[in-house]
């Protein structure tokens, strides 16, 4: 997935933005996974992946922020179970910490309708890594790297 938001979903149990099970791939490049909710009280209010090492997360330039699990805890930005492979790189996984070039834990200061805009003030301006894209415009058709360095997330903050 590129330049995608994954917002405002709700699931009936894990992943509440995405779940990804045994084999699988997800790839999301320079996307927003936001303002999701699992139903379970037990993860993955973003991304919950479970499953042998053949099961892959991997994402660059990508925020996971105000996700929640049923018992109100925001500190579940992707959760797995298991072994699979979680391999993220510049990345905002607010209040959590994953290994990886570039990644941050910090509040990365989202706002609009769709948790996808970046305040002024966001830790995730210009801090995303050129090489991970190869394509011209964000989610809003803006130029996707307005400055030197793209932003972190779906959406270029003008």
């Amino acid at each position: 997935m590129i330049n995608c938001s994954i917002t405002e979903n709700v699931a009936g149990a894990k992943g509440g933005g995405a779940r990804v099970g045994t084999a699988a791939c997800l790839e999301l490049y320079s996307c927003t996974v936001a303002g999701n909710e699992a139903g379970d009280s037990s993860g993955g209010g973003g991304v919950h992946i479970y499953g042998g090492g053949q099961t892959v997360l991997f994402a660059r330039n990508t925020i996971f922020a105000d996700n929640f699990d049923s018992g109100g805890s925001n500190a579940d930005q992707v959760t797995k179970a298991s072994t699979p492979d979680v391999d993220l790189e510049f990345c905002c996984t607010e209040g959590e910490t994953w290994a990886g070039d570039g990644n941050i834990d910090d509040d990365p200061g989202l706002s609009g309708s769709f948790h996808d805009d970046l305040s002024s003030s966001s830790p995730c301006k210009d801090t995303g890594d050129n090489t991970f894209v190869d394509w011209d415009d964000d989610i809003e058709q803006s130029d996707r790297i307005r400055n030197t360095t793209t932003d972190m997330g779906s959406d270029e903050y003008l």
